[in-house]
């Protein structure tokens, strides 16, 4: 899980700012720049000309995407932000072929379900981390956690030694491979939809849109945002919590740029 780099929260109450444009007894400038000192979520935008291309990402000698965790551009300083993993799913190998029968009377919390296409067996565990895996009788498993990174893999890896110890001890862990984290942030702003369908935002491609929600997949990336009016943006379909995160703050000066208050 990403660890955020500071922990403060904007104190201003927001949602009681007076629709004429002041709160108290100060200006709408004034309080925009006590809030882009306090706030950690947002970059320090001011001119709305300033350059913020792209590259998304940076790649590192092996291919994998490492996102830094201040990047400088135009002399403006993007601060962390919050990004949380809501879930990983990924698939491993147990090499044997599973008798889904049996490994239900020889496991607790199963459930096991016979289709006239498929049939298959979930496993759900309460023990930290957390997982529900689908297993087999070719002996796949396909796993969701709500956790990533090695928290994810040693689910994966726990469940191949349960499934080792009550049922065939031939049982391996092999090709475990990640296919979709999801990952999301909230801004403390509301999103002009309208306005960043229209301007668009470069390196991203619109591939929906809603009153509510504008979906943006990356030119660059196997990632897609879904960007909320109310502020919050869900990252999904990337291969790993670096991808998500990194989309997410490569996303996040347009979102400024565009944003509108309660």
């Amino acid at each position: 899980m990403v660890v955020p780099a500071s922990t403060e929260r904007c104190s201003l109450p927001w949602k009681s700012r007076k629709i004429l444009g002041t709160y108290g007894d100060e200006s709408m400038e004034d309080v925009d720049e006590k809030w882009l000192q306090m706030s950690p979520l947002l970059p320090t935008l001011i001119d709305k000309d300033y350059d913020v291309s792209l590259p998304i990402v940076q790649s590192s000698g092996d291919g994998s995407r490492i996102p830094e965790e201040h990047e400088e551009r135009g002399g403006v300083v993007l601060p962390q932000r919050d990004v949380f993993c809501t879930g990983v799913m990924a698939c491993f190998k147990l090499g044997v072929q599973i008798n889904l029968a049996a490994l239900k009377d020889e496991l607790t919390n199963t459930t096991y379900v016979q289709g006239a296409m498929r049939q298959y067996l979930t496993i759900k565990s309460l023990r930290e981390p957390q997982y529900s895996a689908c297993v087999s009788s070719g002996g796949y498993v396909n796993i969701i956690t709500t956790c990533s990174g090695d928290d994810a893999r040693l689910a994966a890896k726990r469940c191949a030694r349960l499934i080792q110890k009550h049922h065939n001890p031939k049982v391996t862990f092999k090709g475990h491979r990640v296919l979709n984290v999801q990952a999301m942030t909230q801004f403390p702003f509301k999103v002009n939809l309208p306005s960043l369908v229209e301007d668009g935002v470069p390196g991203f491609d619109v591939v929906a849109t809603s009153p509510t929600h504008v979906s943006l997949k990356a030119q660059q990336e196997s990632c897609t945002l879904r960007v909320g009016r109310s502020g919050t943006v869900k990252a999904c379909q990337a291969n790993s919590m670096k991808v998500a995160t990194v989309t997410l703050e490569a996303v996040a000066p347009y979102l400024y740029l565009h944003r509108e208050w309660w």
